[in-house]
């Protein structure tokens, strides 16, 4: 046998190989070393991105509306009611910041007053037991008067206070808080005399969110 013959027979029994085992490989389900196969098919559906968050596995509170009445006393010459409307916004989880105005009726020895003004306060929801949050809140304001607060002060006055408070859900969106703590009047040296108050400050109100 001359070597061409021999190399054609060898040629043609190699592909009635091949013919007869790429059905046997097909119907087993086992891809041959030699088939091309897309990459594609090996792929595993890649699982869906987390909900976004504040990196603290939990979303943010949205943004609500609150109204609150309060009322300061320095436990000697001055009592000062309060009406106070607020816009909150989340900052980060359990934080936030709020927005403020407010109306003030003071009640002195030498003579009432009354005032408006705004200021921004911070709050830190520390504890939560079920539906309710313990938080601290601390923030600063400016208030203009009628007539001088305290007596021998000036109409134009700064307004920090830093409080403690509660607030429980009474709805899906909808909750009752109160908070007591500390709120200073003064006019921080930029009237001629600064006698300045130290009181006792208590409020309750609503909050909705938005």
């Amino acid at each position: 046998m001359t070597i061409s013959a021999a190399f054609l027979r060898a040629a043609l029994l190699g592909a009635s190989a091949c013919a007869t085992v790429a059905p046997i490989a097909a119907a087993s389900g086992e891809p041959m070393p030699f088939r091309y196969e897309p990459e594609a098919a090996y792929a595993q559906d890649e699982p869906a991105p987390a909900p976004a968050s504040n990196g603290g596995g939990a979303s943010l509170s949205p943004s609500s509306f609150e109204v609150a009445g309060g009322v300061a006393s320095d436990l000697s010459d001055v009592t000062i009611g309060i009406l106070q409307v607020s816009w909150r916004m989340p900052v980060a989880e359990k934080l936030s910041v709020a927005l403020f105005a407010e109306g003030l009726y003071a009640g002195q020895d030498s003579g009432d007053a009354t005032g408006f003004g705004a200021g921004v306060s911070l709050r830190w929801n520390f504890s939560r037991v079920e539906t309710t949050d313990l938080y601290l809140d601390a923030g600063c304001g400016m208030v203009v008067f009628s007539d001088d607060v305290p007596e021998g002060g000036s109409t134009f006055n700064f307004t920090p206070r830093a409080m403690i408070g509660l607030a429980t859900a009474i709805g899906d969106d909808a909750r009752f808080f109160v908070q007591a703590g500390w709120l200073h009047i003064s006019n921080a040296q930029t009237s001629g005399t600064n006698p300045g108050i130290d009181s006792i400050a208590l409020f309750a109100g609503f909050g909705v969110d938005f």
